[in-house]
């Protein structure tokens, strides 16, 4: 099966019809951040989305998750599940709607939703983890970072401090939120010198 990539409407098509779905079933969600967090699309208290789950007419059940960015111009959780409700019927037949084709308000998120969980699906029959299926020699595991976004040094330690109490061992720090070279060089050096030992990862999107 190819996943659901923007542009492959009839290989999507065809996925969904060879699965025979029975099932489409999805409940939004909404997660509040443990501290305000600050990027450069702007800044988050909570993170939303709808989670996804498909029922093959063998019983077996695939996940996924469609949370789009507001922010960024991915639509909100709103208009997923105005598009879960308009379509659902259609894509339990098989079918990709032009509004779910398309890349109006939510519909990247929701491919994505689908794509995931009709490979959970095909991974679960093959008997292996969707890692496997996309790459056979996929990494057994990977290090979880914390991450840190935008702020004053002392605030970027504090959660720095924060994380590698609670075990992390990689904390990936947001940059180019402020736009200030230095500031970023502050905040830095300030991270490494409160948590030494430490992975630093910098992320400037």
């Amino acid at each position: 099966m190819t996943p659901l990539a923007e542009g492959a409407a009839p290989t999507a098509e065809a996925a969904l019809a060879s699965m025979r779905l029975r099932a489409l079933r999805w409940r939004p969600f909404r997660l509040p951040m443990r501290h305000h967090f600050e990027a450069a699309h702007g800044a988050l208290d909570d993170r939303e989305g709808v989670l996804l789950q498909l029922e093959a007419e063998d019983g077996v059940t695939g996940l996924g998750e469609a949370s789009p960015l507001p922010s960024i111009g991915g639509g909100t959780v709103a208009d997923v599940l105005a598009l879960l409700e308009a379509h659902a019927d259609a894509i339990l037949r098989g079918a990709i709607p032009d509004d779910v084709q398309g890349n109006g308000p939510g519909a990247a998120a929701l491919r994505c939703a689908l794509d995931v969980a009709l490979l959970d699906i095909e991974a679960q029959r093959a008997g292996c983890r969707l890692a496997q299926l996309l790459a056979p020699d996929a990494a057994q595991a990977i290090t979880v970072n914390a991450v840190i976004g935008g702020g004053p040094p002392e605030e970027v330690v504090a959660f720095g401090r924060e994380a590698t109490t609670h075990g992390y061992h990689v904390v990936k720090l947001k940059v180019g939120v402020d736009h200030s070279v230095d500031g970023d060089i502050a905040r830095v050096r300030a991270l490494r010198m409160a948590c030494p030992d430490a992975v630093i990862r910098l992320d400037a999107n």
